[in-house]
């Protein structure tokens, strides 16, 4: 039995990985994020550049992307119970 539990928490590891980056990269091909920041107000292009700056939009994807594995590895492993990052 404890080699079933392990066999499929191994599984799991790629599994959710893959499971990652599939929706990362849809919500980055899905449009533009701050296209509804403003709700229905228009977002000055002062705004729109320092939040794209903020948020990392500017960076490839590649990098976004190990940005927030790093972040949340940092979070899930590091400070558990009292991080401050957001995930």
């Amino acid at each position: 039995m404890t080699r079933y539990v392990l066999r499929r928490l191994l599984q799991a590891i790629p599994l959710l990985a893959l499971l990652s980056i599939i929706l990362f990269i849809l919500t980055r091909a899905l449009g533009d994020p701050l296209a509804t920041f403003g709700g229905r107000q228009v977002v000055r292009a002062t705004d729109r550049e320092r939040l794209t700056r903020q948020l990392g939009l500017d960076q490839p994807i590649i990098n976004c992307l190990d940005q927030r594995v790093r972040v949340s590895w940092h979070a899930c492993w590091h400070h558990p119970l009292r991080t401050q990052y957001v995930i």
